[in-house]
């Protein structure tokens, strides 16, 4: 009987482990979502201010030429 009950507290004990593992396996899967989404974020900010750099430079060189 005693092993009965060892055996059933072991089994417990692997299915709270189980849990605890998912548990930390979310939070480390969803912390990679989250950096991964704001990096594409930043990465198209980034575009839009390299577009808009090359558009100022783009103006200013006509401007230059306009005045030659």
């Amino acid at each position: 009987m005693q092993r009965g009950t060892q055996m059933a507290t072991a089994l417990t004990r692997i299915r709270s482990d189980r849990t605890a593992l998912g548990w930390w396996f979310g939070f480390i899967a969803l912390f990679f979502m989250m950096s991964v989404l704001s990096g594409c974020n930043t990465m198209r900010g980034m575009g839009e201010d390299v577009e808009a750099a090359g558009g100022a430079m783009s103006d200013t060189a006509e401007d230059v030429e306009d005045d030659m």
